[in-house]
């Protein structure tokens, strides 16, 4: 048996991440939606987060600010402020497991995605790390999706 994990990042957006949910509600799909705190000052993308989590969904981390790779800036304030502020900006909606991913930078896997400073934290916070192995690239101009049977095969 094949399983897939969804998961979608960078919300919650309104206009966004409230069609996704009504998708995945329809196909009765569960998901994982990593969230940037700092997203979470606007009310309604608060409110997008508490409604993935009241449908179902789980809420990982997905850093504070998502504006630069843990492993580019070492010093440990930057990755407890990182971390720390976004759990604490989505409390009660967190799994359990207290689910990270981090920041990636184009989706690029390497010594930059966490210092030494935020494997301390994320372990001493009792953190699951989480990362990937698809990246879709829906973000850059001009992309265009691939059939889902190419995307699982060339693992992109």
């Amino acid at each position: 048996m094949h399983r897939v994990t969804l998961t979608f990042d960078n919300g919650p957006t309104p206009g966004v991440t409230d069609r996704v949910l009504q998708v995945l509600d329809r196909a009765g799909i569960r998901a994982t939606f990593f969230v940037i705190g700092g997203k979470l000052e606007n009310p309604s993308a608060a409110a997008l987060m508490r409604e993935a989590h009241g449908a179902g969904h789980w809420i990982g981390n997905h850093t504070l600010t998502h504006m630069v790779a843990l492993g580019d800036r070492p010093d440990p304030g930057y990755a407890e402020a990182e971390i720390g502020e976004a759990q604490i900006r989505i409390g009660e909606f967190s799994h359990p497991e207290k689910l990270f991913r981090p920041y990636g930078n184009d989706g690029l896997i390497g010594p930059h995605l966490l210092s030494r400073a935020a494997v301390s934290y994320l372990l001493e916070h009792d953190y699951w790390c989480v990362l990937w192995n698809c990246v879709s690239g829906d973000w850059r101009a001009g992309w265009r999706p691939a059939s889902p049977r190419r995307r699982l095969r060339n693992g992109a």
